[in-house]
């Protein structure tokens, strides 16, 4: 692995990422099979019902899903997700 993804999954597994984000499904498919069991254990904010679906695939429940398919309405569906999970925004 290299050293981003080794200190990504270090990250992961200690729970220092509060929201990961995916905007596609193939991206969701590699990064569960780069960081296995981390990646299910961390909140991922999908950018569309597809992306979503795909998290569901390999195992990893989206905290959120964009209303709108843009990097706007993905950052938006990550405060949203923040401030139900009493985060700090």
């Amino acid at each position: 692995m290299q050293v981003v993804g080794a200190a990504v999954l270090d990250a992961l597994r200690s729970n220092r990422i509060d929201f990961g984000t995916v905007a596609s499904s193939a991206t969701a498919k590699a990064l569960a099979r780069l960081f296995g069991d981390a990646f299910s254990q961390t909140r991922w904010v999908a950018l569309s019902p597809l992306t979503a679906d795909a998290l569901r695939s390999v195992g990893a429940e989206p905290a959120a899903v964009a209303q709108e398919s843009t990097l706007t309405g993905l950052v938006d569906a990550v405060v949203a997700a923040a401030k139900r999970n009493n985060d700090a925004v």
